[in-house]
Formats: C-alpha cells, sequence, structure tokens
C-alpha cells in the first residue's frame, strides 16, 4: 500500500466518503509525535495525487526524516497516461518545488519504469531529461514486464527487450550521477546517523565495522569497539567512498 492511501480502505469497503488524501496518514504521524518517543520516523511512497495539503508542517519536527520516496514511474506525460497515472509532470514538479522549498537538505527519491507499451525513443529522452532536471538524490530503475491479463500487456507498441536495456542503462547512468552530486553537496556537514546494521569485525583492532543512514538517506560506515546498533550520533561527513560516507566517531 502507498503510504498517502493509508486508513482509506476501511472508509471504501465501508461504503462512506473518503477522507481527504493523506489526511488518515497525517493524523497518525501527529500521533507519533505527540505520544511516542521514537527517535526517528521515516516516511515513503507517497504518490503526488495522495499528498496531504498540511503534510510539510509536519517536518517542523526533526525526528521525520528529511527523506521521500515519490514515485514518479516516467518523466513524459504521454507515458503517464498510458500508465493511467493522476498526475503530470508539470503537477510532480510543483509538488518537488513546495517540498525542497521547506526543507533544501530533503532527499528525493523514486522510482521510474523504462520501456512501457508504446513509449518511443522520443519520450524515453523526455523521461530522461526530466529525471535531470528534478535532480534526484537516487532512482530506482525498473524495465516494463508484462504480466498476464493486465491492459498494458495487450497494449500495442511493445518495446523490444534489447531497447528496454539499453534505457535502463542509460537512466541508471544518469541516476548514479544524479546520485553522487546530491552526496557530494553534504561533504563536511554534520547529520545525525541511526545505526542500522553491523557489518564484518575488523580483526586486527577489535573494532567493529557499523553502518547507518542519516535522516536524509545517506549511507554511513563507521568503526567502533562499542555496540551502535539503533542508536543515534552526530558525526561529520568528511569523506566518502562510493556509495557510503566514512566517518570517526
Amino acid at each position: 500500500m502507498q503510504n498517502g492511501a493509508y486508513g482509506r480502505d476501511p472508509y471504501a469497503t465501508g461504503g462512506r466518503a473518503l477522507p481527504a488524501p493523506g489526511a488518515p496518514l497525517t493524523a497518525l504521524v501527529r500521533r507519533l509525535h505527540a505520544e511516542t518517543a521514537l527517535g526517528r520516523i521515516r516516511i515513503s511512497s507517497i504518490q503526488p495525487q495522495d499528498w496531504p495539503d498540511d503534510f510539510l508542517e509536519l517536518f517542523e519536527d526533526r525526528r521525520l526524516c528529511r527523506h521521500l520516496h515519490l514515485p514518479l514511474q516516467s518523466g513524459c506525460d504521454a507515458t503517464l497516461r498510458r500508465m493511467a497515472r493522476r498526475y503530470t509532470t508539470a503537477q510532480f514538479s510543483t509538488l518537488v518545488d513546495r517540498v525542497r522549498d521547506a526543507m533544501p537538505d530533503v532527499a528525493i527519491t523514486a522510482d521510474m519504469i523504462v520501456g512501457f507499451p508504446g513509449e518511443r525513443a522520443a519520450d524515453h529522452a523526455e523521461s530522461l531529461a526530466f529525471a535531470r532536471m528534478v535532480g534526484f538524490a537516487g532512482v530506482h530503475v525498473f524495465r516494463y514486464s508484462p504480466r498476464r491479463g493486465t491492459a498494458a500487456a495487450r497494449m500495442r507498441g511493445q518495446v523490444s527487450p534489447d531497447v528496454k536495456k539499453e534505457r535502463s542503462e542509460e537512466l541508471r547512468r544518469a541516476a548514479d550521477e544524479m546520485t553522487a552530486s546530491y552526496r557530494h553537496h553534504f561533504l563536511g556537514t554534520t547529520r545525525s546517523v541511526l545505526w542500522e546494521e553491523e557489518l564484518d569485525a575488523e580483526l586486527t583492532t577489535g573494532e567493529r565495522r557499523w553502518t547507518g543512514l542519516t535522516d536524509n538517506y545517506l549511507r554511513v560506515e563507521t568503526l567502533s569497539a562499542d555496540d551502535l546498533l539503533g542508536k543515534l550520533s552526530e558525526v561529520c561527513l568528511r569523506d566518502h567512498e562510493g556509495e557510503r560516507f566514512r566517518v570517526a566517531l
């Protein structure tokens, strides 16, 4: 279930009028803020049409992570219409601008599909250009795969596997460039990290290797003999190698 649709099923199945998009999710987050001591809350996968009007106000509480996953699917309006998506690239872009105006350091990630039936070379180029214009912190790239019984599987203009492979590779290269640019922007800054997992032990020093995420979805590693699992640390992001910052505590 998309997070933005949280709490709407009981209304639909009970024959009652649906609440405003995102209203149950907003109420839930307000309760989490007021009634729990959770150190970090991460929200993801809110469809643009389900975006709550007053949701940005909730991010004044720093426990709500500066990371949002918005499932774009395509940066081409013609493709979005064939997908029966209920938003346009202009509406998506407006939402991104609103979010960034409120949180300049926010990480916005997205899902994108290449090779949807009827996607022409020009449509793919338009989608790629839109993604670059938005400048995502990360993109999950998928190749369209037909599923028996769906309307898309019966559409004309099915894209060949070779073309889908080529387009996915091109979009992934662009995504890697955008991710690297986003990470580079935070070199030298201090962020809060939640340590999530212990990796392999450093046998020669007795230290252990830990990995975690900042509130804005940057992957971080450190060495420590202490048990860091589930703890929050303020760290300076002085160096990164590949997809991970390496920090000292």
